[in-house]
């Protein structure tokens, strides 16, 4: 599934979603873009788009 994925810095990220995964009681989105592979801890995204799901905020506290 393709998603664009702002970060709570205010960086972008396109890409593909290849995992969701858990290491050391850490969630991770595995994402696939043209720079390559990049795992993202689930903590540090501030909202996620998709065409066909819209988007979702994700709030930090």
């Amino acid at each position: 599934m393709h998603l664009h994925i702002e970060l709570h810095s205010g960086e972008f990220i396109d890409g593909v979603a290849n995992d969701l995964f858990l290491s050391k009681k850490v969630e991770y989105l595995k994402i696939k873009t043209p720079e390559g592979s990049q795992e993202l801890r689930l903590d540090i995204i501030a909202s996620v788009s998709n065409p066909e799901l819209g988007t979702i905020v994700i709030k930090s506290e």
